[in-house]
């Protein structure tokens, strides 16, 4: 196993990290890490899973963090994955590994939005799509248990629902979720809109946080052919008597897309979905 010098701070230590933040200045690079450990779990679907994270580094994260992101409905943390036959301890010192580790066994980046915050609880929420042992995060995921840990860089954000008289529109997948129901979540009681989401079967909804005159519809990926030339269609008639904007279906395997549009005599300043925050 490579040497590795395992800081005891949350924040990394290598040259060039940067320390805790004293009152009344910037916030933290984005390269710093956090370390936060697993407190909870829970199954919303056959493929995802609910991680909650807190623990000793939760307090110096919020407290480092731009509260402004936090505020954001899309935001995200850039996490740490190792692999476990390696026996590494969060935080990385990534310049160190590189030094010892071959490329294919450093630890990898995946970037994964925050669902929510409980300052009461002084935790926050993940969620993962799970697809048995494919890829290193939703297996990570899938077997995580009390106590185990996990370092990562952030927040950043760039969306939040955009107010006023508009009808919103929401696409992605599954793994879009976590941003689209916080979108929906943040939307004002009298919202209007509609959403999309492609998932695997109908075993993969969940219940979302839509106000009542958002529709929320799901397209199944198993028969996907039939319900997607449906719900073009739906979408086309849709656009072409009520939206200002564009309307069409995200892609497999892709996220949210800025894919919002408003009606009535606004025609500037569309309501975006938010950023691509599929894990790669």
């Amino acid at each position: 196993m490579p040497d590795q010098t395992t800081p005891t701070a949350t924040e990394q230590t290598r040259p060039g990290a940067r320390g805790a933040r004293p009152e009344g200045t910037r916030p933290r690079g984005r390269g710093v890490q956090t370390v936060l450990e697993v407190v909870g779990t829970e199954q919303l679907s056959p493929h995802l899973v609910r991680i909650h994270l807190g623990g000793e580094g939760f307090d110096a994260f919020i407290a480092g963090a731009d509260t402004e992101k936090l505020a954001k409905t899309d935001k995200y943390v850039k996490m740490q994955f190792a692999k476990p036959e390696l026996g590494l301890v969060p935080p990385y010192d990534l310049e160190a590994l590189r030094e010892t580790l071959d490329p294919d066994d450093m630890p990898v980046s995946r970037t994964y939005t925050i669902r929510s915050v409980d300052a009461a609880a002084r935790s926050l929420a993940i969620d993962f799509v799970v697809h048995g042992d494919e890829g290193i995060a939703g297996p990570w995921a899938a077997g995580a248990t009390a106590g185990d840990k996990i370092s990562f860089s952030g927040p950043g954000a760039q969306f939040a629902p955009a107010e006023g008289d508009i009808e919103h529109l929401f696409f992605g997948d599954d793994s879009a979720i976590p941003a689209i129901d916080a979108a929906l979540e943040a939307l004002a009681p009298d919202a209007r809109g509609l959403a999309i989401i492609e998932i695997g079967s109908a075993a993969d909804e969940v219940t979302l946080s839509a106000p009542e005159g958002v529709d929320v519809r799901w397209l199944h990926r198993r028969g996907r052919g039939r319900e997607r030339r449906r719900w073009r269609g739906r979408c086309r008639r849709r656009e072409r008597r009520r939206w200002r904007g564009r309307c069409g279906l995200s892609r497999p395997r892709r996220t949210l897309r800025p894919a919002t549009g408003r009606r009535g005599p606004r025609p500037s300043g569309a309501d975006g979905a938010g950023r691509d925050l599929r894990a790669r």
